[in-house]
């Protein structure tokens, strides 16, 4: 509710959209914060084996089984009817420019919950810096994660050495 009011306040239109959705629940949230004729964008690789580049831990594998599916059955259902483009693509696969093609407008809301290493971290933030709406907001998952250290430590690379744009205001 907080990111809704401060994007209102602001007048910050543009899609929302999310690196790293398995089920698809925190896009679907995510999902409230559009305007009618803004888009969400589901950007992953579910269950493409080609695209896994990495194995997180132990349990991935079984966890990403059927993620596709469950993503479908869970658009169908909290979505409404309401359209969401689904892009098959690992993120260090992406461009800024690839982005814009596929939805025309820059993000007002993007979460960032992608491969967990330090190196995927600075190649989501980076490239989300570069399509993100002014006075837009991102979304970055497992900061602080004993269990996801990489995460911590690659925004605090990124924010040394890569961030042009974004500045944190918010932790939870």
């Amino acid at each position: 509710e907080v990111c809704g009011q401060v994007l209102d306040e602001d007048n910050v239109t543009g899609s929302v959209a999310e690196f790293g959705v398995h089920h698809g629940l925190f896009l679907f949230l995510i999902g409230a914060l559009r305007a009618d004729g803004e888009d969400a964008v589901a950007i992953g690789i579910w269950d493409d084996p080609t695209l896994k580049v990495v194995t997180p831990g132990p349990g991935w594998d079984e966890m990403q089984r059927g993620a596709f599916a469950a993503f479908q059955r869970n658009s169908s259902h909290f979505l409404g009817g309401r359209r969401v483009q689904v892009v098959t693509k690992d993120t260090f696969g992406f461009t800024a420019a690839e982005f814009m093609i596929t939805v025309p407008r820059p993000a007002k809301f993007f979460s960032v919950d992608a491969g967990h290493t330090p190196e995927n971290v600075v190649n989501d933030l980076s490239l989300v810096q570069d399509i993100l709406a002014p006075g837009g907001i991102v979304a970055l998952d497992d900061y602080l994660n004993p269990y996801w250290e990489g995460v911590t430590d690659g925004f605090y690379r990124f924010m040394a050495s890569h961030n042009r744009r974004l500045r944190p205001f918010l932790f939870f």
